[in-house]
């Protein structure tokens, strides 16, 4: 079995301090496409599950024990089997999270610390694997103690 893959990603990150802002840019380009057989109804055509474009952009900020990030991703349509057909095509998608943290840590590294994720706020309707959707908006809460 025999595939050939091109891919050029780019990223770029932008860090003041522990005070200000980052910025992490993302963007993949990938040829995947499969070369196993010249004889295969499918030979040439994009492999499985493989978008063409993807990308993302996540801002953070920190201050003091707090902790916030915000993320953006987005992926190009792709297909669930070597046929490239219609039937086959998984849409494409994209989602937006958020992300607040609170660390009560003392200096030694011990205590609590609380985070709360803000998941698909967008509500996007999205698939990983055909057939199989992702949560639409969705929470996380959590606490953890470190001793």
């Amino acid at each position: 079995l025999v595939k050939e893959l091109e891919k050029f990603e780019a990223i770029i990150r932008k860090a003041a301090n522990d005070y200000e802002p980052s910025v992490l840019a993302r963007y993949s380009f990938q040829d995947s496409r499969d070369f196993t057989s010249e004889s295969s109804t499918i030979y040439g055509n994009m492999i499985p599950y493989v978008s063409r474009h993807s990308g993302s952009v996540t801002g953070e900020f920190s201050y003091g024990k707090w902790d916030s990030s915000i993320n953006y991703t987005i992926t190009g349509k792709r297909w669930s089997t070597g046929a490239m057909i219609d039937d086959y095509l998984i849409h494409p998608w994209e989602t937006c999270d958020v992300t607040l943290s609170r660390d009560f840590r003392n200096q030694d590294g011990r205590g609590l610390s609380a985070i709360i994720n803000l998941n698909n706020i967008l509500g996007e309707q999205y698939e990983f694997v055909q057939g199989y959707p992702m949560p639409g908006f969705n929470v996380m809460v959590g606490l953890r103690y470190d001793f």
